[in-house]
């Protein structure tokens, strides 16, 4: 009963979701590699980019130099976006949503969760117009190999109009520590215009 439950929120969600917009701002895009960056410091440099209905959001974590992208989830390398759909700077339950990688032995997946309190949110859903991938490599930000994420999302997912209240954490699996950015009191005190 329970399972049947969750596979309904989870058609509506889905289907309440694709009423919305369907395009990225065109005004957005910046010069160059198309990115606009929204968080910069020396070790960290966070960027969306918009195009043909997508917002990719790229993680360049530049103080991260040890390949932790083996393994499944709390062993390896990971990361949360969490999202303010409505941006109204509260977390609302089944509306603003956390996006995330998904592994076990036998998947590899990005998992979307909807918030049902601040920590606690719904079992995960998969949509297969989700990419997404984690690296180990150089950047345009540093020669030196260091861990880097980008996943690529349809705007209606995540976003009720324009503007969206974002956090980032990322894990790190050598450290077993997890930073949140950028770090504020409110949970959903940043907002980006996408």
């Amino acid at each position: 009963m329970k399972n049947r439950s969750f596979l309904r929120l989870s058609a509506l969600l889905l289907a309440f979701s694709i009423l919305f917009l369907n395009s990225c701002k065109k005004e957005v895009l910046s010069e160059g590699d198309g990115r606009t960056t929204f968080y910069e410091t020396d070790e960290l440099v966070m960027q969306f980019t918009c195009s043909d209905g997508n917002v990719e959001f790229f993680i360049d974590a530049l103080y991260d130099k040890t390949d932790g992208r083996t393994g499944i989830v709390r062993n390896r390398d990971a990361y949360v976006i969490f999202i303010d759909y409505n941006n109204n700077g509260l977390i609302d339950p089944l509306v603003d949503l956390r996006v995330s990688p998904f592994s076990t032995t036998t998947t590899d997946r990005t998992c979307i969760s909807y918030f049902l309190e601040r920590n606690i949110s719904t079992p995960c859903n998969f949509f297969d117009d989700i990419t997404r991938e984690l690296n180990f490599s150089p950047t345009e930000n540093s020669d030196v190999p260091h861990m880097n994420y980008s996943v690529k999302l349809p705007k209606e997912r995540i976003a009720k109009d324009s503007k969206i209240g974002i956090v980032i954490e990322i894990f790190d699996s050598e450290t077993r520590e997890w930073q949140n950015f950028p770090i504020t009191g409110n949970v959903f005190s940043n907002t980006i215009e996408i």
